[in-house]
């Protein structure tokens, strides 16, 4: 886990303009640019499953918000990581058998 704070670039969040209906809690604006190349640099920071997650989070003074990084990972003792990858070992072998399957072969 890492305790740096990792500012996002190129997305911006507004609070809801005044007259706005009460369903309306803020606003994002993208910088299409400006965010995909944050992305681009920051590919170490994409889940297992490719999505980057962020924190939305207000200033100290309460006046504006600002996304980061979520960094949080968690931690995983080396005994439970040998069994996961036992597991997950298992798992592949036997998608390997089922794929090695002839679909001609089945008798319905």
């Amino acid at each position: 886990m890492e305790n740096k704070q990792i500012f996002v670039k190129g997305l911006f969040w507004r609070k809801p303009a005044d007259n706005a209906p009460d369903f309306v809690r803020g606003k994002l604006n993208v910088n299409a640019k400006d965010f995909i190349k944050f992305m681009e640099e920051n590919k170490q920071y994409l889940s297992d499953k490719g999505w980057f997650n962020l924190q939305l989070l207000v200033s100290k003074d309460k006046s504006s918000y600002y996304f980061t990084v979520d960094t949080w990972k968690p931690e995983i003792s080396k005994e439970d990581s040998e069994k996961l990858k036992a597991l997950r070992d298992e798992h592949n072998k036997k998608v390997e058998e089922i794929e090695a399957i002839d679909p001609n072969s089945v008798p319905f």
